[in-house]
This record gives C-alpha cells, sequence and structure tokens, in this order.
C-alpha cells in the first residue's frame, strides 16, 4: 500500500501530525497543571483545541470542494509551520506565557479539522476501492499508534528538556510535513466549481444529511463518544500526577498505554468488510471506551488504571476505524467532503465533554467524575439504539 507515492506522504503527514497532537496533549496538560495546579484549567487548555471544529468543521468540507484536498493540506500546513517556528522562538528566549499557549493550541484545532475532509478523503479517494477498507483501517492504526508514540515520547522530552523540547520537536515535524504536503503530485477531481459560494455548499451538505436517517445515526455516534468518552484523555496527567503520584515520563507511559490499546483495536476493526459489521465495531468500540473509563474511575493504583487505559484506548480504536470507514461507505463521492467536514463539527462537541469533567474532577475528584462521565456514555447509547435502531438495520440491508 506504501509503494505509492502520494498515499505514503499523505500517510507520513497524518503520522507526523498525529505525534505532534498527542505529544502536546500530555506535555501542555503537565506544563498547565504545574504552573495552575488545576485540573480544571488543564481541560479548559484542552477544550481550545476542539473549539474550531465547532466553527471551521462544516466550513473545511466546502474548502475542500473548492480548492481541492492537496491545496488545503498545503496551506493549513504552511501556517502550522509559521505559529510552531514562533513558538520555538518565543520558549527559547524564554518568553513563554499562558495566553501563548492558548493560541497555538487553537491554531493547532484549526488545522485539526482539516483531518477528515482533506487528508483522510485524499487518502481514500487514492486508494481506490479495491484497497479502500485496508488503506482507511491502515491509516487510522497509523494514527492510534501515535495516541502511544506522543505521549510516550512528550512525557521523556518534558521530563529531560521540559516544554522547550516539545516545541521545538513540533516545529521541526511541521516542517517536514509541509515538505511532504508540497510534493504531492496526483491529480485529484474536484466535485465543486470554484466559483460556486461557500455558504450555499456548507448548507446542501446539511440538508442532504437531514435525509439520510443512517448518516444522522453515524454522527449521533460521533457527538456520543466525544461528549462522553474522549474526553477521559485529559485527566491522564491529573490522575498520574495527584492520584498516582507519578513523575512526568512515567505519566507518559501510562498516557502511552490510550494508543497501544487504540491501535490493537483499529487493526481489529479494520477486517470489518460490510456495512453491518462495521456498525457493530462502531458501537462496541463506543460502549468499550465507557467501560475502560468506568475501571479508571474506579481505580486508585497503577494495575487498574492501567488496564483500564489500555481497555478504553482498545474501544476508542474500534470506534476511529469504524467511524472513517461507516462516513466513507454511506456518502456519495460528491458529498463526501461535507459529510466529512459535518463529521468534523460533531467532533467539536468535545469542548462541552471537556468543560463538564474538569468542573467535575475540581469539585468531586478525578475518580468519581470519570465513574459518573462513564454512566452517563451507558444511557446516552442505550437512548440512541431506541431512536436509531431501525435506521441502523435498514442500512445493513443495504
Amino acid at each position: 500500500m506504501l509503494t505509492h507515492a502520494d498515499i505514503r506522504r499523505v500517510w507520513l503527514i497524518g503520522m507526523f501530525s498525529g505525534i505532534i497532537r498527542w505529544l502536546e496533549f500530555l506535555a501542555f496538560g503537565i506544563y498547565v497543571y504545574d504552573v495552575t495546579g488545576s485540573a480544571f484549567m488543564v481541560s479548559t487548555f484542552t477544550m481550545l483545541r476542539f473549539l474550531p471544529f465547532v466553527i471551521f468543521g462544516a466550513v473545511m468540507g466546502g474548502l475542500v470542494d473548492r480548492f481541492g484536498h492537496q491545496n488545503v493540506l498545503r496551506y493549513s500546513l504552511a501556517a502550522m509551520s509559521l505559529s510552531s517556528s514562533v513558538m520555538a522562538w518565543l520558549v527559547l528566549t524564554d518568553q513563554l506565557e499562558l495566553w501563548h499557549l492558548a493560541i497555538a493550541i487553537i491554531l493547532g484545532g484549526i488545522y485539526w479539522t482539516t483531518d477528515f475532509p482533506a487528508r483522510r478523503n485524499l487518502i481514500g479517494l487514492l486508494a481506490g476501492p479495491d484497497l479502500l477498507s485496508r488503506i482507511l483501517s491502515f491509516d487510522t492504526a497509523g494514527s492510534t499508534l501515535t495516541r502511544a508514540a506522543g505521549p510516550l515520547f512528550g512525557g521523556l522530552l518534558m521530563a529531560s528538556l521540559g516544554v522547550k523540547g516539545i516545541l521545538v520537536v513540533s516545529m521541526a515535524l511541521y516542517l517536514i510535513s509541509t515538505l511532504l504536503a508540497y510534493r504531492l503530485i496526483a491529480p485529484v477531481k474536484n466535485f465543486q466549481a470554484v466559483a460556486a459560494k461557500l455558504l450555499p455548499e456548507i448548507w446542501a451538505g446539511f440538508k442532504y444529511a437531514a435525509t439520510r436517517r443512517d448518516i444522522l445515526a453515524a454522527f449521533s455516534i460521533t457527538l456520543i463518544f466525544n461528549l462522553f468518552g474522549f474526553p477521559f484523555t485529559t485527566l491522564i496527567p491529573v490522575i498520574g500526577k495527584q492520584t498516582l503520584g507519578l513523575a512526568p515520563d512515567s505519566v507518559g507511559m501510562i498516557a502511552a498505554l490510550e494508543g497501544v490499546g487504540a491501535m490493537a483495536g483499529a487493526l481489529i476493526a479494520g477486517n470489518a468488510k460490510t456495512i453491518g459489521n462495521i456498525w457493530t465495531t462502531y458501537m462496541i468500540g463506543v460502549l468499550g471506551s465507557f467501560t475502560g473509563i468506568l475501571a479508571i474511575g474506579m481505580g486508585q493504583d497503577v494495575p487498574l488504571v492501567v488496564f483500564g487505559i489500555l481497555f478504553a484506548g482498545f474501544g476508542g480504536g474500534f470506534f476511529a476505524t469504524s467511524q472513517v470507514m461507516i462516513i466513507y461507505r454511506l456518502s456519495p463521492p460528491d458529498q463526501r467532503s461535507r459529510m466529512f467536514g459535518i463529521l468534523t463539527l460533531c467532533i467539536g462537541i468535545a469542548p462541552v465533554g471537556f468543560s463538564v469533567l474538569g468542573y467535575m474532577a475540581d469539585w468531586l475528584g478525578s475518580g468519581k467524575a470519570l465513574l459518573i462521565m462513564s454512566a452517563e456514555g451507558f444511557v446516552a447509547m442505550s437512548l440512541f439504539w431506541l431512536i436509531f435502531r431501525r435506521a441502523v438495520r435498514s442500512s445493513e440491508e443495504h
């Protein structure tokens, strides 16, 4: 699969971007907690990375249709290279402040909104129908691997070099990714004319989604996971330092286990061939993640927390692979960028989960907060099945 030069480049861009993202998730969480001593502030800074999903999520789908997958990748990566260079200069000259970090996190969130409509959509188009399932699951497995590599290296860098090492590595990886994006050569068809107006294009995507209950069901699961599942990752630095009393490098090691579990789950979920199988892995992944979060909330020692993080990551890997595959399979080619844009918008619900979880963690403690959130997740999935079971079963028959 990686003998195709453009597929290899797009895959490497995803790998480098993922390493930066998850490296920063852990390292910035530790840094903010050391400066402020507040779990709520850690959640707030993490939330800033997801705010652009609400504003730019659906817009990116329209921009991809107008300007092309490659161009959106190139311009966004060039902007991130500039941003990361400024941050590296600030930290190396001892001028870095929390508000600088907040701006950098928001810009990183804007870049993240290009991942589904531009990068992942592009890799699916380059793969073609014969390799589609394998290449998407391989790409997702690579992305989930970065959820292990990022925190692991982030913890080691924080322990040895501090936030300076994190920001310099981020700058280097963004520069490499930008070079890879500008070397993409394969032409990919744009489905909309550049002259078309952007807002009508975006609105047309919402109108189409409203006619497809199976696509609405897929969006609903993404909303549930990002509201009640994914936010647990923001408390891993807090649990590691506060509850378990671990050093930054040890916190990085247990945080990396989430990515290890996610990679295993992604590889297994990639074997799903039919829509019915993909729906099964999609829903089981979310329920498995909630089960792992329940174990983390109950854990006051390292073994149970490690098990919970691994299991939650495994479910998250099932979810991540199935999420991409089901939207790709359910959407016609001329609507695919728009549907991925709306999917990105759904991921934007995560800041609500981060805020609520951070508030509960400061108020009740991180363990109780995670127990409550996992229980809410199970209730939400039960309601989902009551509302959308017919749409799920109907799509399985086609």
